[in-house]
């Protein structure tokens, strides 16, 4: 068992219990994984934060367990947290890689409202590089600005200021699209009040567009993106175009808010949504030629094999079998 940063290495073979991690990296992380049976865990990005009192929504959660048929290309993306905002009226803050929507300076009369982008959603593709080949998804949280803090992404409905910037299972929030959190993008900013940019996830958050001077709330309409497991149930829920089929379902699946309790990834420790940029992690539950024995009776799956040599018994990593032959690997 062997643990394996992606961003660092990349393992050429896998073993029962290896587990590999993926930070964020701001590109996507491509990888084949052998047949056999792996639990997919994701992380979606915290949104921005203006500060350590407005602070951006924090990222969701989505667990699920894929057994693959054969030799698989995944596709990974990592949401990020984007904290930086614009300066001027009338800029950007940039937008937050895998589809948090981007936030908008404005000013009037010695009043700025800085807002941030939204968080990244996180998702694991299969076989393709297309938002229609994504198994798994954790929703990012909205941005904060000067005056608000964000909204939290992830579960099957993200949270927000109205149902008008939740993102569901079917819908994004106001001006957003699948797999895309809003960005917020007034028709001008020569105001005081402006909302922050949504979270991305399976679909995205929702904020508006309007501006205004006479009411703070405006720096509260935004919401997160939503998170997504591929099962037999939630199926339905894919848009037209999806490229995965009913082998790729997920068991043990679940898509967690960011308002909930999980285990941070890299600390253990249990907090409430992820903050942060996003996060992968890939367990390898088995994989490669499955080997079966018979105890008392009955047929039980080999967690290990030994053979002897010289008298002594060594764990077998490999097994072969002639083909036309030939010896081959098996698996």
């Amino acid at each position: 068992m062997a643990t394996y940063d992606l961003l660092s290495s990349t393992p050429t073979s896998f073993k029962k219990g290896d587990i590999l991690n993926c930070k964020y990296s701001g590109a996507v992380k491509q990888i084949t994984l052998p047949k056999g049976k792996y639990k997919l865990e994701c992380w979606g990005a915290q949104g921005g934060s203006y500060d350590s009192s407005y602070v951006g929504g924090k990222g969701g959660y989505s667990i699920g367990v894929v057994t693959l048929k054969k030799n698989t290309v995944v596709f990974l993306y990592v949401g990020q947290q984007n904290n930086t905002y614009a300066s001027s009226a009338g800029s950007t803050s940039g937008s937050a890689f895998n589809g948090g929507g981007y936030g908008t300076t404005s000013y009037y009369r010695s009043t700025y409202t800085y807002a941030c982008a939204g968080g990244g959603g996180t998702d694991i593709r299969i076989g393709e590089d297309s938002l229609y080949a994504r198994i798994i998804v954790a929703g990012g949280g909205s941005g904060a600005t000067n005056g608000s803090s964000g909204y939290y992404g992830g579960g099957i409905t993200s949270g927000g200021y109205s149902n008008s910037y939740q993102a569901t299972q079917t819908s994004a929030g106001e001006n957003g699209a699948f797999g895309l959190g809003a960005d917020c993008k007034p028709s001008a900013t020569n105001y005081k009040y402006v909302s922050a940019g949504a979270g991305g996830g399976w679909y995205g958050g929702g904020t508006s567009y309007s501006y205004t001077d006479s009411s703070s709330s405006q720096r509260t309409y935004h919401g997160g993106g939503s998170g997504y497991v591929y099962t037999s149930t939630t199926a339905s829920s894919y848009p037209s175009g999806c490229l995965l089929t009913s082998t790729h379902y997920l068991s043990n699946a679940s898509t967690i808010a960011g308002n909930s309790s999980i285990t941070d990834p890299e600390t253990g420790k249990t907090t409430t949504g992820r903050s942060g940029h996003g996060y992968i992690r890939i367990t390898v539950i088995e994989t490669g030629l499955t080997l079966y024995t018979k105890v008392n009776g009955s047929i039980k799956t080999s967690s290990a094999s030994f053979c002897k040599v010289n008298n002594t018994w060594k764990s077998v990593t490999d097994v072969y079998i002639k083909v036309n032959g030939s010896w081959r690997k098996g698996g």
